[in-house]
C-alpha cells in the first residue's frame, strides 16, 4: 500500500482522536473540518466512531486484535504500490469499508497505548511558527512615477469618467479632471491580490506579484493593456459604429494584452493570462469565447486561434505555439480564493506558496519529484496549507520567512 495512503489513515485517526480528548488544535481542526467536507461517508464515519457508546465498543473489541498482524494482512489484500495519494481521489471514500475498519482501529489503540506522537514535519517544525496567507494589497502608480497604496478593505478599482474610485463605488482614489489619456499601472506586491474595471467594462483580477499598465481611457481603433504576471480578464464586448470603410455594419471593438514575448486578440471573452518571469512558458487559457494568440513580432498569420479548454502555450524565446486541452477550473480557481492543484510538481507547488505567502524556497539537495492534488481555500494559513496538503514526504523547515526543503 502506498505509504501516503497509509500516513493519510493514521493522521486522520490521530485527528479523531485529538477532538475526542479535546486537545485538537485550531489548524488540526480546520484539516478535520476539510476531510469531513470531502465527502458524507467521512463524516458518517467520524459520527460513528466519535458516539459515546460506540467508543466503548470499539475499545473492548480492539484490544484483543492483533494490529500488525491485521494491518500485514490489510497491505496484502490491498496492494496500491505506484499509486500516489491525492485529496481529490477521497482515500476514505475509494476505501470505504476497509478504511473505515483501519481508521477506527488504529483510533481505538490511540486511546489505548502510549507512544510517541507521531505527527507530520509540518506540525513540528511549524509548531510555534506560522504564516498568514495574503488578501487585498495593490499599489497604484500615476504616469508622473507617484504611487499609493490601495486600501486593504476593498478588493478593487473602478475607472470611470471622473476618475478612479474604490469598488463600493463611494470612495474616491484620484479625480481625473483633464481629457488627457493618462497610464497607470496597478500592482500586487506578494501576498496581494486586487481587482479593476476599466474604462470600457472590462473587469481584470490580478494575482500575486503582478501588475497591469492601463491608461485612463482608451482610444478609438483598438483597447490595450500590458501584462506582467498573471491575470484573469472578462472583456466587455463593445460595439463599433463607425469604421474605417465607412460602413453602417457593427463591427465590435478590439480588446488587446500585450505581455512577454505575445499579444492576445480578443473582442469580447474569458480568459487567463499567466506569464510570470520564473516560468518558460507564457500560458494563455481560454474559458469562454475567442481568443487569437500572437507571437510578439509575427503577424496574425502566424498565430492559433483558442476554443473554450484550451491553452496556448508560447515558449519564452521562441515563435512556436502549442495549443493543449485543460481543466480550466483549476488554473482559474485563485481568482476565486482557492488553490487547484492537479498532479501538481512540488516546485511548481512551492512558486504558490512563495508567492501566496510571500515567503523564500529555498532547496537543499536534489529537488523532490513528489506531485500533490486538492482543492483549499487561499485564505488558510502556511502551515494550514501544507498540513491539508500532508506534505510530510518532504523534509521542510520553516526559518524566518525562508521555507527550506531537504
Amino acid at each position: 500500500m502506498d505509504n501516503k495512503r497509509i500516513h493519510q489513515a493514521f493522521y486522520i485517526a490521530e485527528l479523531i482522536e485529538k477532538f475526542v480528548n479535546g486537545t485538537l488544535t485550531a489548524i488540526e481542526g480546520e484539516v478535520m473540518e476539510y476531510w469531513l467536507n470531502e465527502h458524507p461517508d467521512n463524516k458518517a464515519l467520524f459520527e460513528e466512531i466519535t458516539a459515546s457508546s460506540r467508543v466503548e465498543e470499539f475499545e473492548t473489541f480492539y484490544l484483543a486484535v492483533d494490529s500488525s498482524r491485521a494491518l500485514t494482512v490489510f497491505k496484502q489484500r490491498y496492494p496500491f504500490e505506484g499509486r500516489q495519494f491525492t485529496l481529490r481521489r477521497r482515500l476514505l471514500r475509494k476505501l470505504s469499508y476497509v478504511a473505515a475498519v483501519l481508521v477506527a482501529a488504529i483510533t481505538i489503540l490511540w486511546f489505548s497505548i502510549e507512544r510517541q506522537p507521531q505527527t507530520s514535519i509540518a506540525t513540528v517544525e511549524f509548531e510555534h511558527h506560522d504564516i498568514q496567507p495574503g488578501g487585498n494589497r495593490a499599489t497604484l502608480t500615476f504616469a508622473d512615477g507617484k504611487s499609493i497604496s490601495l486600501s486593504k478593505e476593498q478588493t478593487g478599482i473602478i475607472v470611470n469618467e471622473k476618475g478612479i474610485e474604490y469598488q463600493d463605488g463611494v470612495t474616491e482614489v484620484v479625480n481625473l479632471a483633464t481629457d488627457a489619456i493618462d497610464q497607470f499601472i496597478l500592482a500586487t506586491p506578494k501576498g496581494g491580490v486586487y481587482s479593476i474595471t476599466l474604462s470600457d467594462g472590462t473587469k481584470v483580477w490580478l494575482n500575486a506579484e503582478s501588475n497591469l499598465k492601463y491608461p485612463s481611457r482608451f482610444s478609438k481603433e483598438e483597447r490595450v493593456v500590458e501584462l506582467d504576471g498573471e491575470a484573469y480578464f472578462d472583456v466587455a464586448k463593445v460595439e463599433i459604429n463607425e469604421t474605417k470603410n465607412k460602413s453602417t455594419e457593427k463591427q465590435l471593438w478590439p480588446f488587446v494584452v500585450v505581455s512577454r514575448g505575445q499579444r492576445v486578440e480578443v473582442l469580447g471573452t474569458k480568459f487567463n493570462v499567466s506569464v510570470y518571469g520564473d516560468q518558460p512558458e507564457l500560458k494563455t487559457t481560454l474559458v469562454e469565447g475567442s481568443v487569437r494568440l500572437v507571437p510578439q513580432g509575427g503577424d496574425r498569420s502566424s498565430g492559433v486561434i483558442l476554443k473554450p479548454g484550451q491553452q496556448g502555450i508560447l515558449f519564452d524565446g521562441s515563435l512556436a505555439v502549442g495549443v493543449k486541452t485543460v481543466d480550466t477550473e483549476s488554473l482559474i480557481a485563485w481568482k476565486d480564493g482557492y488553490f487547484y492543484f492537479n498532479n501538481t510538481p512540488t516546485v511548481e507547488l512551492m512558486k504558490e506558496v512563495a508567492r501566496w505567502y510571500d515567503v523564500e524556497i529555498v532547496y537543499k539537495g536534489k529537488i523532490p519529484d513528489d506531485t500533490f492534488s486538492g482543492k483549499v481555500k487561499r485564505n488558510t494559513t502556511l502551515m494550514g496549507l501544507l498540513e491539508i496538503l500532508q506534505i510530510s514526504t518532504l523534509n521542510v523547515k520553516l526559518e524566518d520567512n525562508k521555507l527550506i526543503i531537504n
